[in-house]
């Protein structure tokens, strides 16, 4: 297995097996979840040359319904295992995604991961509204 493959089973087990996803808060609506949706934003940390930059958003689905969860504990290391995958992920031209889209769905955990190199917002949020449906819905995986 490339390096490249085992760093994505890497994070996928690092986010499933994180507390907020296998234990949720007593005030948390959606206990078993049945997919889940992060963006991560990377970018190389200044300072620790292995050291990443980032951040997460996120949401956790359970048939129509949705709710903001990023992981707690682990997310530094998901962000430089992710910054470890960007390096080894580049174009030919040596260009770096900015931007990740991370989808595990049950009951199989499958995990897709999509790179964004052109444009470093394309899952950022593109509007600030009370009403976060909308946004929840487009980061949402597919439906088989």
């Amino acid at each position: 297995m490339e390096r490249k493959d085992e760093l994505i089973h890497e994070i996928g087990k690092l986010i499933i097996t994180d507390r907020r996803y296998v234990e949720p808060e007593p005030h948390r609506k959606i206990r078993n979840w049945d997919a889940l949706a992060l963006v991560a934003h990377v970018e190389p940390g200044s300072g620790d040359p292995h050291g990443y930059l980032g951040g997460m958003t996120g949401y956790v689905y359970e048939g129509d319904r949705w709710e903001a969860r990023t992981p707690g504990d682990v997310g530094e290391l998901i962000l430089d295992k992710l910054g470890e995958l960007q390096a080894l992920t580049k174009t030919p031209g040596g260009k770096t995604w900015q931007q990740c889209l991370i989808h595990i769905t049950k009951p199989d955990y499958k995990i897709n991961i999509q790179f964004e190199y052109d444009d470093p917002r394309r899952w950022s949020l593109k509007k600030v509204s009370l009403d976060m449906a909308d946004y929840a819905n487009f980061l949402r995986p597919p439906r088989d």
